[in-house]
């Protein structure tokens, strides 16, 4: 399965994802119905933001992510109760990746 697939999908721009979504998701082992899930609750450019930040973590050998689909919904969960932080996240990804420089 090729790493990053979704922010492959997502560079592309939304018209694309919209498109081309089953697709790009079946790739990074997110079914279609945890990303309608998240879109319902999160609007899509959340949703899409919580797609990006599962697959680097998917991507990042010293995460264990067993379920792609899992972990995004765990992420819808944390935003019924409160405790979603994607700005966090975001952050928290760049870090990672000036550490590893």
């Amino acid at each position: 399965m090729a790493r990053h697939r979704v922010l492959e999908v997502w560079q592309a721009g939304f018209p694309f994802l919209r498109d081309r979504r089953a697709e790009a998701f079946a790739r990074a082992g997110i079914h279609p119905s945890a990303w309608e899930e998240a879109v319902g609750l999160l609007g899509e450019d959340a949703a899409v933001l919580c797609v990006l930040i599962t697959d680097a973590k998917v991507a990042d050998p010293e995460v264990t992510i067993l379920s792609a689909g899992g972990y995004l919904r765990g992420m819808v969960r944390a935003h019924r109760t409160g405790s979603l932080n994607i700005m966090g996240s975001l952050i928290g990804l760049n870090e990672r990746s000036r550490r590893r420089k």
